[in-house]
């Protein structure tokens, strides 16, 4: 039965490891695609496919000594990574000079080996807790970029569902598990309890494997893995804005006349800088405009109009039995679930329950 378990998990790693590169290969090829982006899912992609061979190389009973002691590189790269992937993600014209200064952590194993002290005793468990203290610093990183990013779309965007990069989220939290078992691996092996930490290190295999297997099946779902559409960058600070009060609230009425006007809500592809070219503005004044004179971000102006046009059918007899998902998408909304956060948030109520408030008045 052993043997069994044994050969079933080596043929899942060397699945998950085919499964690996075919993802890198469909970063790296993809058209029309962020690349510098995708450059950094794909070293991040292949270092787990590194880990899942050192599994395979040792279940094979093949010598693993180098890749073993060369594995302490990819962990002082592995937040670096990721945090400029997410930076990438969320701005992809940041110059390239920026980022790259994160990989001068290389420097660190590489003078501790150099020196001598990878092979005094506390040497390997003394780098691997500063690699794992430097992980758990750009994981922090990443997470307030993905929020700030979060922020910025909804001064730019009136439906931020297909730029929300939920599944970003997904990658930052498998990678964290992953490394938290690594570590608890790592500790255990230093303990001396080498048998617990060896069942253990078949597990991560295993679970290296599913979640390669994971990121696959994300990408053929999720487009925007592949291909991230860039947003407008907003600039929270208006220190430096021409724009005054006066021509603020001119802006302001006018981005509101011809909104209600022409039921641009309605349309669930605005953008800020589609509204600023009708308006005949920057979409730097129109989002300082909305959000000093009106105390509101694009989205929330939007979706506020949206939310009225919404009241209005459900108070209308005709649509007293007529189904939800239809008005929020005639309403501008891309699907129901957006529809019902918003309107709840602006009436402190449910649609359902609005439409039957008003038509049990009635």
């Amino acid at each position: 039965m052993g043997w069994v378990l044994l050969e079933a998990l080596k043929i899942i790693l060397a699945a998950a490891m085919g499964q690996g590169l075919l993802i890198v290969i469909m970063l790296l090829t993809a058209r029309r695609s962020n690349f510098k982006a995708n450059v950094f899912l794909s070293i991040l992609v292949l270092m787990m496919t590194q880990v899942m061979y050192i599994g395979y190389a040792q279940l094979q009973g093949w010598n693993t000594e180098f890749l073993d002691r060369m594995g302490i590189y990819p962990l002082f790269i592995h937040g670096p990574v990721i945090y400029c992937y997410c930076i990438l993600m969320t701005q992809p014209k940041v110059a390239t000079s920026s980022i790259m200064v994160h990989f001068l952590w290389l420097l660190f194993p590489a003078l501790w080996i150099a020196f001598g002290l990878y092979n005094v005793s506390w040497g390997i468990p003394f780098l691997h807790i500063v690699s794992f203290l430097q992980i758990g610093g750009y994981y922090f990183l990443s997470i307030k970029k993905l929020r700030n990013y979060a922020q910025t779309i909804k001064l730019n965007f009136a439906n931020t569902d297909k730029y929300r990069l939920r599944w970003l989220y997904f990658l930052l939290s498998g990678l964290g598990i992953l490394t938290l078992l690594d570590l608890g691996s790592i500790m255990l092996n230093s303990l001396a309890l080498e048998g617990m930490a060896q069942i253990q290190f078949k597990y991560l295999y295993l679970l290296e494997a599913a979640y390669t297997f994971a990121i696959g099946f994300m990408a053929s779902r999720q487009p925007q893995i592949l291909f991230n559409t860039p947003i407008i960058e907003s600039t929270r600070k208006y220190d430096r804005s021409s724009l005054n009060y006066q021509k603020a609230d001119d802006i302001c009425q006018q981005v509101q006349r011809i909104t209600q006007e022409q039921e641009l809500f309605l349309n669930n592809e605005l953008s800020l800088s589609e509204l600023a070219q009708l308006v005949k503005v920057s979409p730097h004044h129109l989002s300082q405009a909305l959000n000093e004179n009106l105390n509101k971000n694009f989205y929330e102006f939007i979706n506020e109009l949206r939310i009225q046009h919404c009241q209005n059918l459900l108070k209308h007899p005709d649509n007293k039995r007529r189904n939800l998902t239809d008005i929020a998408l005639e309403c501008g909304f891309n699907n129901k679930t957006s529809f019902n956060n918003a309107f709840k948030k602006h009436t402190n109520m449910t649609p359902s329950q609005f439409r039957k408030q008003q038509h049990t008045q009635t």
